[in-house]
């Protein structure tokens, strides 16, 4: 792998780790500090980078292109869904 490649997904990783964290805190203490928004935001920013993760390395590797796609498409729709959830309906909506 290419050195810029490989600092590119370490970055990537630290990111969602970094984006996780705050995640993390709130549903194993129960409890958060501060306003919704940074971790609505937080929330989703993990979920859209694990889709653009799955939809980079489909970009990058033909023998394995379509089921990387899918398998990012399907996250990009979960985290389409979040983002309307968080910032549209303001998480009022009943889930199904």
């Amino acid at each position: 792998m290419p050195p810029a490649r490989r600092r590119a997904l370490t970055i990537a990783w630290a990111a969602a780790v970094a984006c996780l964290l705050p995640s993390i805190v709130h549903d194993t203490l129960g409890f958060w500090v501060g306003p919704e928004l940074p971790r609505d935001v937080t929330f989703c920013a993990v979920i859209v980078a694990a889709a653009g993760l799955c939809l980079a390395r489909a970009a990058t590797r033909t023998e394995e292109r379509a089921a990387w796609m899918a398998i990012g498409g399907g996250i990009s729709l979960y985290a389409a869904g979040w983002v309307v959830d968080f910032f549209v309906y303001d998480g009022d909506a009943t889930m199904p």
